[in-house]
């Protein structure tokens, strides 16, 4: 049977599935919002990408991994970068286990070469899916003039990257879970350019048939040879330390000191070295990425990883390639729900195993390997060359592993093992189901998860830590009793340093303590902002230009009540609120009503993604909303936002949490 499918979302992923399901008799519509050009510009994106056999095994469903493999440079193995610049090299003994360095936007456009090229296939470059209309099975499209079309498919696939709208519309059921956050990493591009060789001819500035690594304690950065003889890195650092260089004005220095090899490399060393911000990382995690017969998603959409193991092309187009099996045998509509159904079932388990096994890299990375490292050992072999799947590998890296949605979500050990001396440390042994701390327990000292997993349990969750990990160290703060329970989930091996112990060490050695306590309060820091940001939930004003009289004198009323939630509203409003009721307004949204037909309805999408992360309680409305805010309103309702029209009903505003 022929089915009416629409892919939004024309990435490598995208371009595949769409391809695949053109030549299989399917009238394939393929959607992007963005035009060639931008999709070909790698705009804050990582520019080379690494192909390995898992990711050339589900482009041969195309015919494309020969095509692949000729424009990329094959890669022998890892050569690690020492602070003294000696090299450490980790090359495979068997000469067929390589990756492939390819560019995104070469990669990208190959496939959308051969997609085109598809009888029943149409292209909509600068298209973009605003919404989707579930129970009639229609695609809500901005075209590139701004109008907008509605129109009827059988089956909507998302590809649309880790802020997808089709995400955004399976995820409206209550019985998806679903978890997006911004990992403490960011990263900066880099590229370090040709050195001249004989004869002038260029050469590339280190071997150029291996991935190379820096790793450094605090960040790392890895490198990928590019076609002109050319290395593109990727420096990846924590958000806050980049700020803190920043403000101390030693970015530059510092990394000129660690990357001592990489300086003369540069093309404009002042400015790479000293980049003003770091490129966010999206995490995405998604329970289920159908909705039982008319959308699916895979890629980012579903599983948007840390790029810290260098998977997220290549299971994004193995997605491709399993859903394309799925709907193979597809006689008619009715026959959706399962196929889709198969395909999540399937799918799910890996894409959360790649997101937890890709955030756990990270520490691996921080640290040299021992020179007696076995380069044909390791879970990333198995990963990358031996056909393991991530859901296999998962429980051999992080003991207790399961599938879960929020899984490691709470910030473990990001630099490394902590600089304290072992004769400070005691050592334990806990079995699975014992308690670590109870609640109400003296705090007395922190623990080092060596290995295991334990769950935290806070007041309003649980959150799970894998190991490496620190867990206790709220109490060094000044806790005198604890507030949060921690339970072994798998038998664990544990470091305890008492606290008499860092205090005695801190006026012992202050200088040499402070590498510790830098280390401790950052991960006390970082933790505490992201249990605000997800307690985070804003109660949005709305009103007119007629009812701000009325919103005043109930902000006056309730002067009290308001102040101690979280608000959000429009610029001119908030500027009423602060200037004459003395409130503090936490966010300000730009107000669709002052902006042009195409400009309202991206400001209608940012207003939106308050509800869609689930930080929006309730919208307080007073007096008859402009128009432009209207629809708003009606996306809130039907996400089960409520939206109170008689402000009078405070209490049903004010957060039960």
């Amino acid at each position: 049977m022929s089915l009416r499918i629409a892919v939004i979302g024309a990435g490598p992923a995208g371009g595949l599935i769409a391809g695949l399901l053109a030549r299989e008799g399917h009238r394939v519509t393929l959607g992007d919002r963005r035009n060639r050009a931008a999709m070909e510009a790698n705009e804050d994106r990582s520019i080379q990408l690494s192909v390995s056999p898992r990711g050339m095994g589900a482009l041969s469903a195309a015919g494309l991994n020969d095509s692949i493999k000729t424009r990329s440079i094959p890669l022998a193995g890892r050569v690690f970068h020492r602070p003294d610049s000696s090299l450490l090299s980790l090359l495979p003994t068997d000469s067929s286990w390589k990756n492939f360095s390819t560019d995104r936007g070469d990669l990208t456009g190959t496939i959308l070469d051969w997609t085109a090229a598809a009888s029943g296939l149409e292209l909509r470059l600068g298209w973009q899916c605003i919404d989707l209309v579930r129970r009639a099975r229609q695609v809500v499209w901005r075209d590139p003039d701004g109008g907008l079309k509605t129109e009827a498919f059988d089956l909507v696939i998302g590809a649309d990257g880790a802020a997808s709208t089709v995400r955004a519309s399976l995820v409206r059921s209550p019985t998806i879970d679903f978890a997006k956050r911004i990992s403490p990493w960011g990263y900066a591009e880099l590229k370090m350019q040709p050195q001249a060789g004989p004869e002038g001819a260029p050469t590339a500035p280190f071997a150029p048939d291996a991935i190379h690594i820096w790793p450094r304690g605090e960040f790392f950065m890895v490198a990928f040879p590019a076609g002109d003889q050319s290395y593109r890195a990727t420096l990846v650092m924590r958000h806050s330390h980049l700020d803190a260089l920043r403000n101390s004005g030693e970015t530059q220095a510092y990394l000129s000191r660690t990357l001592p090899d990489v300086v003369d490399t540069l093309a404009a060393p002042a400015v790479e070295l000293n980049p003003d911000r770091l490129i966010p990382i999206p995490i995405v995690r998604c329970g289920r990425w159908d909705d039982g017969g008319f959308t699916v998603i895979l890629g980012d959409a579903a599983h948007a990883t840390a790029p810290f193991m260098g998977q997220g092309v290549n299971i994004a187009l193995e997605d491709a390639a399993r859903l394309a099996g799925h709907l193979r045998s597809i006689a008619r509509v009715d026959d959706l729900g399962p196929a889709l159904e198969a395909f999540s079932a399937e799918r799910v388990p890996e894409g959360i195993a790649c997101c937890d096994l890709s955030e756990s890299a990270a520490n691996l990375l921080l640290n040299l390997p021992p020179d007696d490292t076995d380069p044909d050992a390791g879970p990333l072999n198995g990963l990358n060359f031996k056909g393991a799947g991530y859901s296999e590998v998962a429980p051999l890296m992080l003991p207790g592993w399961q599938p879960q949605v929020y899984a490691d979500t709470f910030p473990s050990l990001h630099r490394g093992p902590l600089p304290v001396d072992p004769s400070r440390l005691t050592e334990m042994s806990v079995a699975e189901g014992d308690t670590v701390i109870a609640v109400d327990d003296p705090s007395e000292a922190l623990f080092i998860l060596r290995q295991g997993q334990l769950r935290v349990d806070l007041p309003q969750e649980s959150l799970r830590l894998t190991a490496p990990a620190i867990v206790g160290e709220m109490g060094w703060f000044g806790s005198r009793r604890r507030t949060a329970a921690v339970v072994a989930e798998t038998p664990c091996k544990l470091d305890r340093l008492a606290f008499a112990d860092l205090e005695a060490l801190c006026r012992e050695n202050p200088a040499g303590a402070l590498p510790l306590v830098r280390q401790i309060s950052d991960l006390a820091v970082e933790r505490l902002t992201l249990r605000f940001h997800r307690a985070a939930r804003y109660v949005l004003l709305v009103a007119g230009d007629q009812a701000r009289a009325a919103l005043l004198d109930f902000a006056g009323q309730h002067r009290e009540d308001l102040g101690g939630l979280l608000l959000a509203t429009d610029a001119v409003t908030a500027g009423v609120l602060e200037a004459d009721a003395g409130l503090q307004v936490a966010r300000r949204l730009q107000s669709p009503a002052s902006a042009g037909a195409g400009a309202s309805a991206g400001r209608l999408e940012r207003w939106l993604e308050l509800a869609e992360t689930g930080q929006l309680a309730a919208a307080l409305v007073f007096g008859e909303p402009e128009p432009a805010f209207r629809p708003m309103l009606q996306a809130l309702e039907a996400r089960a936002i409520p939206v109170h029209r008689d402000p009078a009903d405070l209490a049903g505003v004010v957060p039960a949490d």
